[in-house]
């Protein structure tokens, strides 16, 4: 088993400095949740020739992280499932007019 903590999520941020870091990052053309997603997919990587696995692995992710799970097993192909724990709530979406 391998517990990854991609980028970021080690402690809590205000909101001004999370609005920072979502400035800096989209500076060099980049999200938060993609150069999170590109951890997951570097340790699954990292994980499978370190243990010379060929065969699909599970990923997993709770709350936030369980839509970065998903992406990543779907994004790495080797990897072949991918399971939400807990995911976040859909987003609030208005009303649609006929």
């Amino acid at each position: 088993m391998l517990i990854v903590n991609p980028r970021l999520t080690e402690r809590d941020c205000t909101a001004r400095a999370w609005a920072d870091l979502e400035r800096t990052a989209s500076c060099v053309g980049r999200t938060i949740a993609g150069m999170q997603l590109w951890d997951i997919l570097r340790a699954a990587k990292w994980a499978r020739a370190e243990a010379g696995i060929a065969a699909p692995i599970a990923l997993y992710g709770r709350q936030e992280m369980g839509a970065l799970g998903l992406y990543a097993a779907l994004l790495d192909n080797p990897s072949g499932q991918g399971r939400g724990w807990h995911p976040p709530p859909p987003p609030l979406l208005p009303p649609q007019s006929p």
